[in-house]
């Protein structure tokens, strides 16, 4: 086996919902740009048709914290002049206590995602961590925050985003008996790149790795403030985040992907230059699509039924 079919078995075994720990560290640690370009790769040989552009992208933003509340009339401002929409995964006590910033959400095109009523391992609202809970309470937080967001906004949320990421498979059911199409709580690197039908028939729509570290997924929190010590070895600014960004936007146009990645308000908010992120993207509307999540299921469910892998 030459080296590099060795390289590219071990990058294999680093993939999947459950890869070695330290395989995952060494691969990713070692060979960053290799591990992304073999997790992206394989979009090109399933290639979508992204409303007849080479790609896709969504931004999304996670209102987890006071500190994000306080930064959405900024951010909503930021994202006015540009001619695409952003998802914005919400929690239903924030919907509930901050209701005006919240309706601007709507009312200024945006997506509206559950991300339950109290979002578990909360440091806020609740610090239990969503996999604790038991499978009814899981269905209480989703359900809760459903309601939340309909009765406080008048807005039927379709898609759903786990705390932290961590979805559980039982969360599935639930979704689609509540009429649901998608959620977006699965990393790349477990799941692969491209969006595809989960458990009950509900689109997952995997959240995209980051191509300087991709163990984490791509979002400002890995970047700027885990205690982690390999971001803090590594280390990360602004600038670097923003190249990992446009290289991101990059594989995405080589391979035919779905470029999806989110971002905490409050981080954005203290960018030098936050606006040049949807300059680039502005910059490359020829060849990528940008569409909240719910216009992109809206895209692949018609394309589906139709055979619309080509």
């Amino acid at each position: 086996m030459t080296s590099v079919n060795l390289l590219d078995t071990l990058i294999g075994r680093s993939l999947g919902p459950r890869p070695s720990r330290p395989l995952l560290a060494l691969t990713t640690v070692l060979w960053p740009d290799r591990f992304v370009r073999r997790l992206y790769a394989p979009a090109a040989d399933h290639r979508i048709d992204w409303d007849g552009r080479r790609a896709a992208a969504t931004l999304s933003f996670d209102i987890d914290l006071p500190e994000d509340v306080e930064a959405l009339p900024w951010l909503l401002d930021t994202l006015a002049p540009y001619p695409f929409r952003a998802s914005f995964a919400c929690i239903g006590r924030w919907v509930e206590q901050a209701p005006d910033v919240h309706r601007r959400i709507v009312r200024e095109g945006h997506e509206v995602v559950n991300h339950t009523y109290s979002h578990p391992w909360s440091e806020v609202f609740n610090p239990r961590p969503f996999l604790s809970l038991a499978p009814a309470e899981r269905e209480e937080e989703v359900r809760r925050g459903h309601e939340a967001i309909v009765r406080t906004l008048g807005y039927e949320p379709v898609g759903f985003r786990a705390p932290h990421l961590d979805m559980a498979p039982g969360v599935y059911p639930v979704l689609s008996e509540m009429g649901y199409r998608y959620s977006s709580s699965a990393l790349a690197r477990r799941v692969g790149a491209l969006p595809f039908r989960a458990a009950d028939g509900v689109w997952e729509l995997p959240l995209a790795q980051c191509p300087l570290h991709p163990s984490s997924v791509f979002d400002t929190y890995h970047a700027f403030r885990s205690g982690s010590w390999l971001f803090r070895v590594r280390g990360e600014d602004e600038d670097r985040f923003f190249g990992s960004f446009v290289r991101l936007v990059d594989l995405g146009v080589e391979w035919g992907a779905h470029i999806n990645v989110y971002f905490d308000p409050m981080d954005a908010h203290r960018f030098r230059r936050f606006p040049r992120f949807l300059d680039h993207l502005q910059a490359w509307r020829e060849q990528v699509m940008v569409a909240t999540y719910r216009e992109l299921v809206g895209i692949l469910e018609p394309r589906e039924e139709k055979g619309g892998r080509e």
